[in-house]
């Protein structure tokens, strides 16, 4: 087995570290800031306001979904201390130490690449919370059936190819009264939903969708050895695969929703719009219509970036 831990490693580089100023930011300055711009940008759009699902909260762009925020509202709805822990997708595996900041007594992290550097680094680093991890598929487990109070993924269900297989993995291992968070996107419908169009810039950000299938593998191979590829060669690598072997979930967000309730009810959904595919619409009126004339397609399909939700096992 590959060990893809990066040959440069700390576990305290994870994006969510808890810290105080993750804590100002999540706890008190974006959520003020985000009812100010979702007002603002309502007004201006009110078509934004009309969607094909009910959703509890809207946001431009992704501040306001971060960590911390949602854990507090996680907090209202299962208790964290002590809580047992599945994270699903969970790459190098430093999510696991930010919920043993919150008091979990466990956490299992599995992907399907392994990290076993990183990841023993990680269970020798906290001392208060038992953490392990698993190179699997988290689709098809050998677990217990539920043994989980929470289970989180943070953009890994827009990769998910067999999406209700996964689901009903998920509803297995969760606890009746557990809570699956679950927080991904870019979706594949809206800009650089291939995780890969943004780095050509605003005008072909869509050009996953825009482009027939040569000319766009053609433009993504221009970029191998440019300078505008701003990551490290591995991410490069890493999307290119995700690319050529289609593992994305190619759904559209209603497909999504759809799906999610058949084995889950929703107690919370935040819909996150993408900034860049309204600047987009208005920068590119004629390539817009292009993509709105795409087999079944709808501008919320075009426009929501990511969902985050809170799921419960109960019908």
């Amino acid at each position: 087995m590959i060990d893809h831990t990066p040959i440069i490693f700390s576990p305290n580089t994870y994006h969510n570290q808890i810290n105080i100023k993750r804590q100002i930011l999540d706890q008190i300055i974006y959520p003020l800031s985000t009812k100010f711009t979702t007002y603002f940008n309502l007004f201006k759009y009110p078509e934004l306001s009309n969607f094909s699902f009910d959703t509890d909260q809207l946001l431009f762009g992704e501040r306001g979904s971060g960590f911390l925020s949602l854990a507090k509202k996680l907090k209202r709805l299962v208790p964290l201390k002590e809580s047992k822990v599945f994270i699903q997708g969970c790459g190098l595996g430093q999510e696991a130490l930010a919920w043993s900041s919150l008091g979990a007594s466990s956490v299992l992290g599995m992907d399907l690449f392994s990290f076993e550097k990183g990841w023993s680094q990680i269970s020798q680093s906290s001392q208060s919370t038992s953490i392990k991890f698993l190179d699997g598929d988290f689709c098809h487990t050998q677990l217990d059936t539920q043994i989980f109070d929470v289970i989180s993924s943070f953009a890994v269900w827009e990769h998910i190819k067999d999406f209700e297989s996964m689901l009903k993995e998920t509803k297995r291992l969760i606890k009746p009264d557990g809570i699956v968070l679950s927080g991904f996107g870019p979706l594949w419908h809206t800009f650089s939903g291939d995780h890969f169009s943004a780095v050509g810039g605003l005008e072909n950000g869509f050009n996953h969708l825009l482009l027939s299938q040569s000319d766009y593998f053609n433009w993504i191979n221009s970029f191998e050895k440019q300078s505008s590829w701003a990551t490290t060669e591995e991410s490069y690598f890493e999307i290119r695969k995700h690319i050529s072997e289609g593992l994305f979930s190619y759904l559209r967000p209603r497909e999504y929703i759809q799906k999610v309730e058949k084995y889950f009810t929703r107690v919370h959904t935040i819909t996150i719009i993408s900034p860049e595919a309204l600047a987009f619409r208005s920068a590119y009126p004629s390539k817009w219509q292009n993509l709105l004339s795409l087999d079944q397609m709808q501008e919320e399909d075009l426009l929501i970036k990511s969902l985050v939700l809170f799921l419960s096992p109960f019908h």
